[in-house]
C-alpha cells in the first residue's frame, strides 16, 4: 500500500482541525451541578478522515489527535 503526500498532508490537517475544534469549541454539560460530559465537534473531522483517506489513516488521525 502506498500512501501518497497528499493524502498524509490532508491528514494532518484533519488532526490539527480536530485538536482546534476539541480545544476551543467543546461545551460542557453540567447534571445535578456537577461536571459530567464534554460536548465538542473534535470527532467530525476524525470521521472525515476515515472516510476520505481510509481506514489507515483515519486511524492514525484519530491517535495523534488524542494525543
Amino acid at each position: 500500500m502506498q500512501i501518497k503526500t497528499r493524502s498524509i498532508a490532508y491528514a494532518g490537517l484533519l488532526t490539527a482541525i480536530s485538536i482546534v475544534l476539541t480545544r476551543f469549541f467543546s461545551a460542557p454539560v453540567y447534571i445535578g451541578g456537577f461536571y459530567s460530559i464534554r460536548l465538542g465537534l473534535g470527532g467530525i473531522p476524525i470521521i472525515l478522515s476515515g472516510l476520505l483517506l481510509g481506514p489507515w489513516l483515519g486511524a492514525a488521525t484519530g491517535a495523534l489527535a488524542d494525543l
